[in-house]
């Protein structure tokens, strides 16, 4: 019963998350309680405790974006991204390789869990893709491809079958939320200065 709740919020939040509705972080907030409740009794630790910092994010991203679309006098079907600098590339391949390392060295030594590995690498990556969410990156797309593909056969081998399919169409949502992003947003300017004189604020 709580996979199949936990299904239904995120159905809906990957659904906002294409057209990049704010709302989709509230939506998100009740999508993760369910589903730490889910990985809890499924042993997938480190899964679960993504979704209570997925918790926290999402009030983090709300707020955010609240903000930003009130600076960018944002109209209802404007989509904002930003693009990679080199160097928050390497913080980002540095933070994940550390949390990666962190987490499997903790469920393999103080867990029960049975897929220590797979279970760090997808947590990790779901990390840094949350945060590349609320800071509108446009490569955050690439992350969630690699991690909804990854999902599948985690959680299919943990018998958590509507959750592997709703992972499936996760790496279809995925694909087409990069071609949206990308083909009918607006990139912000890099740099606070450039910012504030492209929008005016």
């Amino acid at each position: 019963m709580l996979e199949i709740i936990a299904f239904i919020f995120t159905s809906i939040y990957i659904a906002l998350e294409l057209f990049q509705k704010k709302i989709m972080w509230i939506i998100g907030i009740f999508s993760a309680l369910f589903y730490i409740l889910t990985f809890y009794y499924s042993k997938i630790y480190a899964d679960m405790c993504f979704n209570i910092y997925y918790l926290i994010m999402s009030f983090y991203g709300l707020a955010l974006w609240v903000n930003e679309s009130h600076n960018l006098k944002q109209k209802t079907k404007t989509i904002y991204y930003r693009t990679l600098t080199k160097l928050t590339i390497i913080y980002l391949i540095l933070t994940e390789l550390i949390i990666f390392l962190a987490l499997w060295i903790i469920l393999s030594h103080s867990t029960d869990s049975p897929i220590p590995a797979a279970d760090a690498l997808l947590t990790s990556l779901n990390i840094i893709g949350t945060f590349m969410l609320t800071k509108r990156y446009l490569s955050q797309w690439y992350i969630w491809i690699a991690v909804n593909i990854l999902s599948i056969f985690i959680f299919f081998d943990r018998a958590l079958f509507l959750t592997s399919l709703l992972y499936t169409i996760y790496s279809i949502t995925a694909f087409m939320g990069f071609l949206k992003w990308k083909n009918n947003g607006q990139k912000m300017q890099q740099g606070k200065k450039s910012f504030q004189k492209k929008y005016n604020y």
